[in-house]
């Protein structure tokens, strides 16, 4: 069956716009009836719990996508060496919890952790399950069971938030989507381990496992190392209010990047020709510069009504988090659309160096920052260290693909004056609200700025056309209709 990129992508959008709402919207919806401390206590156990989750995968899923031809004995052996991971790893969640309780100084992990943990026995099988659908293309099936999954959890969690749960409603949203998801997907896919088990197949793929493994660890750590400083420091309210202003860029970034990054993998292991690959690659760029640019403007202008309106003043201190942390959105897409082409065609121990320097470099940065930065200073360290990631490996990927000097007059001209549009607009749109008398209504000043940047793209597109603006606005239509 072949790989059908344009649908992929459709039904990996329509997953994305399903995880965009439950982990933007609805958490939204959650911090307006909890408040910042619930959301720092989830933050606490999460360090261990999505490490957790990291063990269990192991590289497994990629493995089976990349792989050119897969059996029974392939699956089941996975299968059970995953088992046998995710076995031992449950083990040692419940052993280190009352260490992570002790050191976050709250009782309360003692209980939150293991019950979280207890999702690790179902996604073990859901993680062949969903492999092999994205192997296929079927993202049309991802996506339904996301939809369904965090449908129901959401409204048992918004119920149980407002009957006065509190921390209770956030472990059910976590956990419930996490179970109800992988149940579907074993439904669906109506794969069952055999009683197989090859060494030779772990041999096989163990080198490419193990380095995807390293990657999502340092990832991880990466992403949860703040918190395992903040959390002793500042408290769960502080801890709670910085996780919600990270998951916000996260969120959107896991939308839109989220979408092509999968799909992007799945067709690109298949592609031989440099001319191609380099074609996939500037095609990325443009949509995530053309997409990214504007949300950068928009976050980082606009952080006070985005905190007042849609959190309310509890959350006060989102205000100048959000600032730095839209900084992010112009770095880290075009960092993972790099290690999706590194992971399909080049050296994986690349990947594995510089993650690895970046993480020693981003714990001697929050180290040096926070005294002179206070929480901001974690935002500062991140920042630096995805710089640090993303230059490295642009450099490496453009020399290994011999991408030539085209490709950067290429990217400039399709997005310089766009950009630079919004830029202009930008600076200048907090004072014409002023002038008008509109500087206080924020739901105007949230509505106003994304219907005004779609005019300037829309006139640019008129007077300069390009071919991915073009590329943008059909497909959209397209799932639209569709």
């Amino acid at each position: 069956m072949s790989f059908n990129f344009s649908q992929a992508l459709k039904w990996s959008t329509l997953n994305n716009v399903i995880k965009f709402t439950y982990s933007l919207v609805v958490p939204i919806l959650l911090a307006r009836i909890l408040g910042p401390e619930p959301f720092g206590i989830l933050a606490m156990a999460f360090v261990v719990v999505g490490l957790s989750q990291i063990f269990i995968e192991f590289g497994i899923g990629d493995a089976v996508v990349r792989s050119s031809k897969i059996n029974e004995e392939f699956l089941s052996s996975l299968f059970w060496f995953n088992f046998l991971i995710g076995s031992c790893i449950y083990v040692l969640i419940l052993i280190f919890t009352p260490i992570v309780s002790d050191y976050f100084q709250k009782d309360v992990l003692n209980q939150v952790i293991p019950i979280l943990s207890t999702v690790i026995l179902f996604q073990l099988i859901s993680i062949i399950t969903s492999a092999l659908m994205r192997r296929r293309g079927d993202f049309l099936s991802i996506a339904k069971a996301s939809f369904i999954s965090k449908l129901i959890s959401s409204i048992g969690a918004i119920y149980l938030a407002l009957y006065g749960y509190g921390l209770v409603s956030l472990i059910f949203l976590s956990l419930s989507q996490a179970i109800i998801y992988s149940i579907i997907l074993i439904l669906k896919e109506r794969w069952i381990p055999k009683l197989i088990f090859s060494l030779g197949v772990i041999k096989s793929v163990f080198k490419f496992t193990i380095s995807i493994f390293y990657i999502r660890l340092l990832n991880h750590f990466e992403r949860e190392s703040d918190r395992i400083f903040i959390g002793p420091a500042f408290g769960e309210a502080i801890l709670g209010i910085y996780t919600r202003s990270t998951a916000i860029r996260r969120s959107l970034e896991r939308f839109i990047s989220g979408s092509l990054g999968p799909v992007l993998f799945s067709a690109t292991v298949k592609d031989k020709d440099f001319f191609v690959i380099n074609n996939r690659i500037l095609d990325s760029y443009v949509g995530l510069l053309l997409i990214f640019f504007p949300l950068f403007c928009f976050f980082y202008f606009l952080s006070k009504p985005i905190t007042l309106f849609l959190f309310g003043d509890e959350w006060k201190l989102m205000i100048e988090l959000l600032k730095p942390i839209s900084f992010l959105f112009l770095l880290r897409p075009f960092y993972k659309v790099n290690q999706e082409i590194i992971k399909a065609h080049l050296d994986m121990n690349f990947l594995n160096i510089i993650w690895s320097f970046n993480l020693i470099c981003l714990i001697l940065l929050f180290i040096f920052f926070a005294p002179n930065f206070g929480i901001k200073g974690y935002i500062y360290a991140i920042i630096i260290t995805n710089l640090l990631l993303f230059i490295p490996s642009t450099i490496y990927l453009f020399v290994a693909l011999r991408i030539k000097l085209h490709f950067f007059v290429e990217l400039i001209k399709d997005t310089f004056l766009r950009n630079l549009f919004i830029l202009i607009f930008s600076l200048f749109y907090r004072d014409i609200l002023n002038i008008a008398g509109l500087e206080n209504f924020y739901l105007l000043e949230i509505l106003i700025f994304p219907f005004i940047i779609i005019l300037i793209l829309y006139i640019c597109q008129k007077v300069q056309p390009i071919d991915m603006h073009q590329e943008i606005e059909r497909f959209m239509l397209d799932f639209i209709k569709k």
